[in-house]
């Protein structure tokens, strides 16, 4: 993996050509221009090339074409304007790399096109190819795939799916250590419920859960819904397919989202109807069977966070600390009395507790 995509990696799920779109702009809906194309898989890296071959069946004289490259992506080799000519049975090629913005979105699923359209005035053609991607930070180079669908045949799929109850049951519980499937609350309601939480941080970390849809046919949020929660505030911290665990300013989940009128004029101020149900992890369920089970007074615990202990959240562990506190990016080992677990437990930045499967050294 290149060295400017170490901290987003894009696993390609589906890239493929969808359709190819002509348009004729005569009478006789007859264009002299043919299309072809060819994607390629580019090694140890996460660009990958688009060949573009074009024959005309006429001389056309002067040709301009254009390249429409999606926002998430970098066009690396080619340009997005240029002109050439062709003569009748010439053909020539035309070679895109692109690869993933570093700013693009960490997580989430989203098509997108590329279009690529070629015209002389009297005649046009477009082909455009629509891909399938998902973003993970937390990806390993390993596990990146490739595979090759209809847009088309997946939109069958999901419909077929979303008849089956079994299928919607398990797109739509939430799991930690246990699972369930929560009952939506969304809105006003959701607001309610954490101001009487009583949340005093200014950022928490929730699970989110999306409706499913045909925009992200029930892979997870689509780049548009990712979009606009991270136009709140919002950092995920952890994906699970249709549930998200998100770092989120506590003015969000209180009042609901805030547009400023830019937002609104441009067409931004939407609702979150797409986040089915928003909640925090109870502390019952932070809590390891084997700590559950424990009778060891004082006990050395692994403590996890959803992301990296900043120096405040690590200090206030510490201040439970029974004569040892190791840590770590995102784990801290520490001795701990048996009271003192429900208490850590409850506050928002502890992932999980677990009893140290080998004893600490002091």
């Amino acid at each position: 993996m290149g060295s400017k995509n170490k901290t987003i990696i894009l696993i390609f799920l589906i890239i493929l050509l969808i359709s190819i779109n002509v348009v004729f702009f005569t009478s006789y809906f007859y264009s002299p221009i043919k299309t072809e194309y060819s994607i390629t898989e580019i090694d140890n890296d996460s660009s990958f090339k688009i060949s573009l071959f074009v024959k005309a069946y006429e001389d056309l004289g002067t040709v301009n074409g254009e390249a429409l490259i999606p926002e998430s992506f970098e066009l690396v080799e080619g340009q997005t304007e240029w002109q050439t000519t062709l003569s009748k049975n010439q053909e020539k090629e035309f070679t895109f790399i692109v690869r993933p913005r570093p700013s693009a979105p960490p997580y989430g699923y989203g098509y997108s096109d590329f279009r690529f359209s070629f015209k002389n005035g009297e005649y046009s053609q477009e082909i455009k190819l629509n891909g399938k991607y998902r973003y993970s930070q937390e990806a390993k180079e390993e596990d990146i795939e490739y595979s090759y669908s209809n847009k088309e045949e997946l939109l069958k799929e999901y419909r077929k799916n979303v008849q089956n109850p079994e299928w919607l049951k398990n797109k739509r519980t939430v799991c930690h250590q246990s699972c369930f499937v929560p009952e939506p609350r969304k809105g006003e309601e959701s607001n309610k419920y954490f101001r009487s939480l009583n949340l005093t941080e200014d950022e928490v970390y929730v699970v989110i859960l999306f409706e499913l849809s045909e925009e992200n046919l029930g892979y997870g949020p689509s780049e548009r819904e990712l979009s606009l929660i991270f136009d709140q505030g919002a950092s995920i911290v952890e994906d699970k397919n249709m549930q998200i665990t998100a770092k989120i300013p506590r003015s969000f989940l209180e009042n609901g989202p805030s547009f400023s009128w830019i937002d609104k004029l441009s067409g931004k101020g939407e609702d979150f109807e797409f986040m089915r149900w928003i909640g925090i992890i109870e502390a019952e369920e932070k809590i390891g069977t084997t700590l559950k089970n424990n009778h060891n007074n004082p006990v050395d615990v692994i403590i996890s966070s959803y992301d990296k202990f900043s120096k405040e959240e690590r200090n206030v562990l510490k201040s439970f600390s029974k004569g040892f506190f190791d840590e770590s990016d995102k784990v801290v080992n520490i001795r701990i009395d048996l009271e003192s677990v429900d208490r850590i437990a409850q506050i928002n930045f502890v992932k999980k507790m677990e009893v140290a499967s080998k004893p600490v050294l002091h």
